[in-house]
C-alpha cells in the first residue's frame, strides 16, 4: 500500500474503524492491549511506506513542509546548486527556484542578490560551512566577470545577472554579454558586508576557485581578508559617483550600479553596510583607508539627503526606483528593503551609542515618515488576513514585507520614535505574522523569485537581525516570555 494514496488511507481507515468496533481481547490480554495491537497491525505497512519514501527521496526530502530556515537556502537542486571540483564545493543560489527537487538553473538567471542574502544568512545562522561554498562560487564569478571585464579596479563585482554557461570545471567561463558583467551595487553592498561579519566572526578564510584560468587580475585562491579590501576598493571605485534629481546634483553618493547611470535606487543603500566598510578599511587597509573612508563618509551623507530629497517629491513613500515615484503604489517588493535597512541602523546606533556615519537624525526621520505612512489612514493600507499582512496598494505582503517591516518598528522603538499611528498590539501582531510567513515555506513556494524565494531570504535576515539584539531595545511586543 502507497502510504501517499489517498484513497487507500480512506479504505484502511475504514477497515480499523470497523475492526475496532467488534475487537475482542485475547485470553489474559487487557482491551487497552488489544487496540494497541491492532493499530500498530494497520499502522505499520503505511510507517513503512512512509519511511522508504523519506529514504529515497535524498536532501530535499524534509523540505516540503518545515518552516523556513537557514538550511531552506542550502537545498541542493532546488534553491542552491551545488559544484565540486577537486574536492573545493562551489555554491551557486538560483533565481529561478523549482519545486519538488527539480533541478534550479544558474545557467540562465541568478541574481547577485541571492548571494548577498545567502551570504549574510548564512553568517547570521552560523552556517560557516555554507557561507565558504558560497564564497568560493563568489569567487567564481569574480574570476569569470573580470575574465571577460578586464577590469581589475573593478575585481569582486559579479555581474548583477551572470550567465556561467558551462558548469564549473565543464568547459571554460562562458563569454558574456555586457549586461550580465555589470553589478548591482545593491548586491555589492551586501556581499562586503557579508564578507567582514564573516571574518569578525570566524577569522582568516580563503576564497578557493580551482577552475582559474590564470588570467590577469583572477585568482585560484586568496584570503578573506584580501578579498574584501579588493572589493571595498572596487565599490569605492565603480560604485560611487555622481547622482542628478530634480537639477540638483548629489557627489559623491552611492549610484545604481557600475554601468554608469546617473541614479540610485534609494533601497539600496544600507548605512549599517557602510559603516562596516568604514570600520575595515580603518583598520585593515593602510594604503587607502583614510581616503576610502572620507569618501563613504561623505557618500552616505549625500545618499541620506537624496533619498530624503525622493521622499518629499514622493508623499514621503520610498518609491523601487526613481523614475517610478507614484506614492504608495510605488513602494513595492525593492523599497520593503529600506525598513530593514534603515531599522537596523537604528537598531546598531542604539546598541552601540554611536553614529559612524553621522546620519543616524536622517534616518530615524525617512523611517518614521514612512512608516506612518503605511499605517496611516486608519490602517487603510493594511489587510491582515489568513495569518499574514499585506499592503494592498501594491500586493507586497509575506515575509519581504513582515520581516522587514518588524525590524523597522524595532528601529524606531529602540530610538523612542514610533509612529502615533503604531501601537505595541500592532508590533505583536507583525511579529506573529513574520513567524506565519516563515512557517508557510515549502520548496513549491519557492518557485517566484521576486514574490517567494527574496520573500524567504528578507524574512530569515529580518529575523537574523532581532535574534541577535540585546532583550532591552526590544519592543514590548518581541519581549521574551
Amino acid at each position: 500500500m502507497k502510504a501517499e494514496d489517498p484513497e487507500n488511507i480512506k479504505k484502511t481507515a475504514q477497515s480499523l474503524y470497523q475492526a475496532l468496533q467488534s475487537i475482542q481481547p485475547a485470553k489474559g490480554q487487557d482491551t487497552m492491549s488489544a487496540y494497541l495491537a491492532l493499530l500498530q497491525q494497520y499502522l505499520k505497512p503505511i510507517l513503512q511506506s512512509a519511511e522508504a519514501s523519506l529514504s529515497t527521496s535524498g536532501k530535499t526530502a524534509a523540505t516540503d513542509n518545515p518552516p523556513a530556515t537557514i538550511q531552506t537556502l542550502d537545498i541542493d537542486g532546488v534553491s542552491v546548486i551545488d559544484v565540486t571540483v577537486n574536492n573545493v564545493t562551489m555554491a551557486f543560489p538560483v533565481g529561478h527556484v523549482l519545486p519538488q527537487g527539480q533541478p534550479g538553473s544558474i545557467s540562465n538567471y541568478t541574481p547577485s542578490e541571492a548571494f548577498g542574502y545567502a551570504m549574510r544568512n548564512a553568517v547570521d545562522y552560523n552556517d560557516k560551512d555554507f557561507f565558504q561554498q558560497l564564497l568560493n562560487g563568489f569567487l567564481y564569478l569574480a574570476n569569470q566577470t573580470e575574465e571577460y571585464r578586464q577590469d581589475p579596479q573593478g575585481f569582486g563585482l559579479i555581474g548583477w545577472s551572470p550567465d556561467v554557461g558551462d558548469l564549473p570545471g565543464q568547459g571554460p567561463y562562458s563569454g558574456l554579454p555586457s549586461n550580465f558583467v555589470s553589478s548591482a551595487s545593491d548586491a555589492d553592498e551586501d556581499i562586503i558586508g557579508a564578507m567582514i561579519e564573516a571574518f569578525n566572526k570566524w577569522g582568516p578564510m580563503t576564497a578557493e576557485d580551482p577552475t582559474a584560468t590564470g588570467a590577469p587580475n583572477t585568482y585560484q585562491s586568496i584570503s578573506l581578508q584580501d578579498l574584501i579590501t579588493t572589493t571595498i576598493n572596487s565599490f569605492i571605485n565603480c560604485d560611487i559617483g555622481s547622482v542628478s534629481l530634480n537639477g540638483k546634483t548629489y557627489d559623491p553618493v552611492m549610484t545604481l550600479d557600475n554601468w554608469g547611470h546617473d541614479a540610485m535606487n534609494p533601497d539600496y543603500f544600507d548605512p549599517t553596510e557602510f559603516a562596516e566598510m568604514i570600520a575595515w578599511e580603518k583598520k585593515y587597509d593602510p594604503t587607502n583607508g583614510a581616503a576610502n573612508v572620507q569618501t563613504l563618509q561623505k557618500a552616505a551623507q549625500n545618499t541620506m539627503s537624496y533619498i530624503l530629497d525622493i521622499q518629499n517629491s514622493n508623499g514621503g513613500w520610498i518609491p523601487d526606483t526613481p523614475w517610478s515615484m507614484s506614492g504608495p503604489s510605488s513602494f513595492g517588493y525593492d523599497a520593503t528593503r529600506t525598513l530593514m535597512r534603515f531599522g537596523e541602523y537604528l537598531l546598531v546606533c542604539q546598541k552601540t551609542g554611536d553614529d559612524p556615519l553621522g546620519i543616524e537624525s536622517q534616518v530615524e526621520q525617512s523611517l518614521n515618515t514612512l512608516v506612518s505612512n503605511i499605517f496611516s489612514n486608519n490602517g487603510s493600507y493594511l489587510n491582515w488576513d489568513n495569518g499574514t499582512v499585506t499592503f494592498t496598494p501594491t500586493g507586497l505582503g509575506y515575509g519581504q514585507f513582515t520581516g522587514p517591516l518588524l525590524v523597522a518598528l524595532a528601529g524606531l522603538q529602540a530610538v523612542g520614535d514610533l509612529p502615533s499611528d503604531v501601537t505595541t498590539d500592532d508590533i505583536s501582531k507583525v511579529a506573529t505574522c513574520l513567524e506565519h510567513d516563515l512557517s508557510q515555506y515549502s520548496t513549491g513556494s519557492m518557485e517566484d523569485w521576486q514574490n517567494s524565494y527574496f520573500a524567504i531570504q528578507l524574512a530569515l535576515l529580518s529575523e537574523g537581525i532581532l535574534d541577535h539584539l540585546d532583550p532591552s531595545v526590544l519592543p514590548p511586543g518581541l519581549q521574551p516570555s
